[in-house]
């Protein structure tokens, strides 16, 4: 089998073209996975450079932001996006763990209430709906 050098800088990456775009989403999700969070920014702002961005890449940069603490940032991004897509699962559950990281119960209660409308099965809410209701937030 040939010896492959692996691709540094993300060379590969960065030219437009369709399958370039292509394997940018595949970069982006598997650095996603592996947790190579400046990696996985790294594409984020190649995506964003060649006006590729779209409301999934919007929605993974925010966990990027999550991830490195940037609640403020994540949350601009959440806002945005939930205006864009109201009642959306994903944005509501992350809006309202933003929101709870910077310690802003009665916001993080309204979009976990959103949520729960939506999801009222789900494990995750039922949890945070007791915890809250334990705090006297409810």
């Amino acid at each position: 089998m040939p010896d492959v050098a692996p691709v540094k800088h993300h060379e590969q990456l960065d030219s437009v073209g369709t399958m370039n775009a292509e394997l940018r989403i595949i970069a982006l999700n598997t650095y996603m996975v592996t947790r190579k969070i400046s990696e996985a920014e790294k594409i984020i702002q190649l995506i964003s450079d060649m006006d590729e961005e779209t409301p999934e890449t919007k929605l993974k940069y925010s966990s990027i932001l999550g991830l490195k603490a940037d609640y403020k940032g994540a949350i601009e991004i959440l806002l945005s996006l939930n205006k864009e897509f109201p009642g959306k699962p994903a944005i509501l559950k992350r809006l309202a763990l933003g929101y709870e990281q910077q310690r802003q119960p009665k916001r993080a209660l309204a979009f976990l209430k959103a949520y729960n409308k939506i999801s009222p099965d789900e494990d995750w809410v039922k949890e945070k709906m007791r915890v809250f209701s334990y705090v006297g937030a409810l």
